[in-house]
């Protein structure tokens, strides 16, 4: 997270957002409204066990990703590399990642703070 989106998690001054989505056609900006929510809304569920990579379909790497994924509809999200979930149900995509357990992950733990070397 940046700092600047950090700051106006904090309720710091205007959000960064804003600034760009006064530029974005109406019905673009409400999906980017949208997306920031439900991202938002995630965090403060999963209290921090959860990351997002946004991809712009419109840019190389998402490109890559939409066919890596056979994605063809937006939003999709993609969790633990191995599901997908697709559009805004937001119970269906909260029921998908309460549904892995940490050993079923493809991504390993973080190591703790007493078992990381030189602390």
């Amino acid at each position: 997270m940046s700092c600047e989106a950090m700051l106006a998690r904090a309720n710091l001054g205007r959000p960064p957002f804003h600034r760009s989505l006064e530029s974005l056609p109406p019905d673009w900006a409400e999906d980017y409204q949208r997306l920031s929510d439900l991202v938002l809304m995630l965090t403060d569920i999963f209290d921090g066990r959860i990351f997002f990579r946004i991809w712009d379909p419109r840019s190389l790497p998402g490109l890559l990703k939409c066919l890596r994924y056979s994605i063809r509809r937006y939003p999709s999200f993609v969790i633990d590399r191995r599901m997908k979930v697709i559009g805004w149900n937001v119970e269906e995509l909260k029921g998908v990642i309460t549904s892995l357990e940490p050993e079923d992950s493809c991504y390993p733990e973080p190591a703790s703070e007493a078992s990381r070397p030189g602390r």
